[in-house]
């Protein structure tokens, strides 16, 4: 216990020196007992690496994590409680050391951002929790998350970025809130368990090779009566799914 306070100390003096960034080398063991002010059954030990994205907001990213020895369930915060007080965690990046030992994963509601690898290669990923505020999904953020199947699209969501859910094998998914306007390249490409798929009329950017060896995507339904001017010349890429404009 004197060690982990003692560790805590020297963590927080850091932060308080540091106006724009903590040293992700600087670990926190943190003991995560509540979610939205509601307890979970048991207590996550997680390790989590902050970094501040600006003087000026204070806001926080949670930019890595890892959690104990065959935890299946991991918690992402809902603040980071530092110097300045307590701090909204509004986004992830590159949580690769979450990947291989966790099957689910629970957004805090501050978060909006998944950024770029966000969970990438995480291979035993089943479902993630709580999106409903997300508005971006950055590139590669779940590139390889090949156990993935429960991901609801955000009702707010507007970006997906390149290769975001490539090879993501056991996704089903088969249409996008309309709020989204941009698609990234490769963006579901090897999503295997796609047999059809639904683009609404708000998408003004299209990416080249979005359905790339989708093996088993046999329609694609575009609101749009033909292809925008934003959408890439290539975005049909290796798929021979039909097409079917205006509807």
């Amino acid at each position: 216990m004197v060690k982990r306070i003692c560790l805590l100390g020297i963590f927080l003096f850091f932060l308080s020196s540091c106006a724009t960034e903590i040293n992700p080398e600087m670990e926190q063991e943190r003991y995560i007992r509540s979610f939205d002010d509601q307890m979970l059954e048991e207590p996550i030990t997680v390790r989590l690496y902050y970094q501040l994205n600006s003087a000026e907001d204070g806001y926080v990213w949670l930019s890595g994590a890892k959690g104990s020895s065959g935890t299946e369930r991991i918690v992402l915060p809902l603040v980071f409680n530092g110097s300045k007080g307590q701090l909204p965690v509004t986004a992830v990046k590159g949580v690769r050391e979450i990947a291989l030992s966790f099957e689910s994963v629970l957004l805090s509601s501050s978060i909006v951002e998944l950024q770029e690898s966000a969970f990438e290669m995480a291979t035993e990923l089943i479902s993630v929790e709580n999106v409903n505020n997300i508005r971006s999904i950055g590139n590669r953020a779940f590139f390889g998350c090949e156990s993935l199947q429960s991901f609801k699209m955000p009702p707010s969501l507007d970006s997906i970025g390149n290769s975001a859910f490539a090879n993501c094998r056991k996704l089903e998914i088969s249409e996008l809130p309309s709020s989204v306007s941009q698609i990234g390249t490769n963006a579901f490409a090897f999503c295997s368990s796609i047999t059809s798929f639904r683009i609404g009329e708000n998408v003004t950017t299209l990416g080249a090779g979005v359905f790339d060896s989708c093996v088993n995507l046999t329609d694609i339904y575009c609101e749009a009566s033909s292809a925008p001017a934003g959408w890439s010349a290539e975005w049909l890429e290796n798929c021979t799914a039909t097409v079917h404009w205006g509807q």
